[in-house]
């Protein structure tokens, strides 16, 4: 067991530490560094205790000014569609649907191709389409199928892009230039020399007549002479 200490020693040594208290807190300086010292160790924490807050706090996340741009937004529209009659000699008749822009050979190609008997040089198979045109395909050595016009309603029906499709023989002595050009084959200067022919020499007096006419062969009179009449 450890010797106890005295009263009077412990009372003794209070007594030294007392005064060497009040003498610290006399000396100014002394008072002033114990200041500092605790004004620091305050400011730390002040400091640390912020850190965390802000820390625990969720980041705002920075808006983008209206000027800027950071993605470009795209579109698509998807292109009109094309509603096409044809008919004639090909393998499937009937309307079909194509894509803006399309010609008259994806018409034929869409309405399964045509027929071995099918005259395609009658059309021009790069002619670009419009909405709602009718494309007649011709067989070889007949004329071309014609529209009933009292089964149609609407805008006028035609072969391709609205051009008539003649539902009867033309006429070689009343038809004008205009109807003459419709024919396939016929542009609008051999139209031009049938009227001129015409009015030279008097009424056709057979469709044969017209291999009299500046610019129609053997040819080209096979293919209109059951286009034509007189």
């Amino acid at each position: 067991m450890g010797e106890e200490v005295p009263r009077p020693l412990l009372r003794d040594a209070r007594a030294v530490w007392s005064a060497r208290w009040h003498e610290w807190r006399g000396d100014r300086r002394i008072a002033a560094a114990l200041l500092a010292c605790v004004a620091l160790a305050a400011g730390v924490a002040w400091l640390r205790a912020g850190a965390t807050t802000s820390s625990a706090l969720p980041r705002a996340t920075p808006t983008r000014g209206p000027t800027e741009t950071f993605a470009a937004t795209t579109t698509t529209r998807a292109a009109p569609a094309l509603i096409i009659d044809v008919v004639g000699a090909v393998v499937r008749s009937g309307v079909v649907r194509l894509r803006a822009g399309a010609r008259v050979i994806d018409a034929i190609a869409a309405a399964g191709g045509s027929t071995p008997d099918a005259d395609l040089t009658r059309l021009n198979l790069a002619a670009v389409l419009t909405d709602g045109s009718r494309i007649a395909v011709p067989r070889a050595g007949a004329p071309a199928p014609g529209v009933d016009p009292s089964a149609v309603s609407g805008a006028a029906a035609g072969a391709v892009g609205g051009s008539p499709t003649p539902a009867a023989p033309v006429n070689l002595n009343s038809a004008t230039a205009e109807q003459l050009d419709a024919l396939p084959g016929v542009g609008p200067a051999t139209a031009a020399a049938i009227v001129s022919d015409r009015e030279a020499h008097g009424p056709f007096r057979s469709v044969n007549d017209l291999g009299r006419v500046r610019g129609i062969g053997d040819a080209k009179l096979a293919q209109l002479h059951d286009l034509v009449a007189v």
